[in-house]
């Protein structure tokens, strides 16, 4: 179980930044004067990639194994943060959102896939739950460190600052500190002609999609107003409060926790 934990510390680290960044780069978008359209571009690039290629990785991961996809998932987050900090402009952020949502992505596919095959089959709702309690750790951390970040260094100290979180995981990973399951090893050689449409016959899977599936739009619809008031909360506090980026990520960890 070492593994697990150690695993869910570098992961807490890389998801720091996914949430400390994601306000952090909103803040400093606002401080350019960027439009509302335009703060709303940088939110939504972070799923982007995601959303075209998160199929497409998994199918990666399975054939070459979680490490260089965590690897090279760690190095975009710290790229993405370390851009804006030696570009401080509203066109590098554009990037930092690309680089860090499709990092995150790479990494916690594979994270996720390995923290299932940490211990055996009956501890898997343990193990879950603790990668989850991980996750809400850090998303609770990540923003209330942009937040005291920029109110006393500032924004540009801040993004140096996260570049930092993944240089631990990109280290473990790199040097090959962390030993992590092989699940190829025990799992049956894949079918071929298999496609994404065959998890809708299975039963189970089928029903977890439909939950899911229904779940979401009404997420989206019912926090759509506390969405819309957070984001009007935290240019309001930018505007009202510029010497206190910090209320801002109280907002923004408000609704989070909400």
């Amino acid at each position: 179980m070492r593994a697990l934990y150690f695993l869910i510390f570098i992961t807490l680290l890389n998801h720091c930044v996914f949430a400390g960044m994601r306000v952090s780069v909103s803040l400093y978008a606002i401080h350019l004067h960027a439009t509302p359209f335009t703060v709303g571009v940088l939110m939504a690039l972070y799923a982007l990639l995601p959303m075209l290629s998160a199929i497409s990785m998994g199918r990666l991961i399975d054939r070459i194994g979680a490490r260089v996809p965590m690897l090279i998932g760690s190095v975009a987050i710290a790229l993405g943060a370390l851009v804006p900090y030696l570009w401080p402009t509203l066109t590098a952020l554009h990037l930092t959102s690309v680089l860090i949502g499709s990092g995150f992505m790479m990494y916690q596919v594979a994270a996720q896939n390995i923290i299932g095959y940490i211990g055996r089959p009956e501890d898997r709702p343990m193990t879950f739950s603790l990668a989850a309690l991980g996750f809400s750790v850090s998303g609770f951390v990540g923003p209330m460190l942009a937040g005291f970040g920029i109110d006393a260094f500032g924004h540009i100290a801040t993004f140096g600052a996260f570049t930092a979180f993944p240089l631990l995981p990109i280290a473990v990973l790199g040097l090959n500190k962390l030993r992590l399951p092989q699940p190829h090893t025990h799992a049956p050689p894949p079918e071929p002609g298999r496609s994404v449409v065959d998890l809708l016959r299975h039963r189970v899977l089928r029903h977890v999609f439909v939950a899911s599936g229904t779940c979401l739009p009404l997420r989206f619809r019912s926090t759509a107003r506390a969405s819309d008031c957070r984001r009007r909360a935290s240019v309001w506090c930018s505007a009202r409060f510029p010497w206190r980026p910090s209320l801002s990520g109280g907002f923004c960890l408000r609704y989070r926790g909400g």
